[in-house]
């Protein structure tokens, strides 16, 4: 697992459920046919920061060809707009996606 791409979802019983892709979280989401407000927490490792989870709707998503994730999702989170500036400098094709950007994307 390359815990940049890592994330967690923890039900309101304490279940924890650990991901190794963002992609597979959000589709996870939609295949058990529950919502965000279902769980305690949905976290997002900060790609910059490992071992450093944010909350969902606090990150900033990044995708591009930057980005090469274990399951093929190749998005990555961010918690600071700076690091996301000098992302962009060295890969100017990444497309910015809020939370509900990134449930849509992987849910169509």
């Amino acid at each position: 697992m390359e815990k940049e791409y890592a994330c967690e979802l923890v039900t309101k019983k304490g279940k924890v459920f650990k991901f190794d892709d963002i992609s597979c979280m959000a589709k996870y989401i939609k295949s058990s046919q529950t919502t965000e407000t279902d769980y305690s927490f949905l976290v997002v490792n900060d790609f910059k920061s490992t071992n450093q989870f944010i909350d969902v709707r606090e990150a900033i998503f990044i995708s591009g060809e930057g980005f090469t994730s274990p399951m093929r999702g190749d998005l990555a989170a961010f918690s600071d707009t700076k690091a996301i500036e000098i992302e962009k400098i060295k890969s100017p094709d990444i497309t910015i996606l809020s939370w509900k950007q990134v449930l849509k994307k992987f849910n169509n």
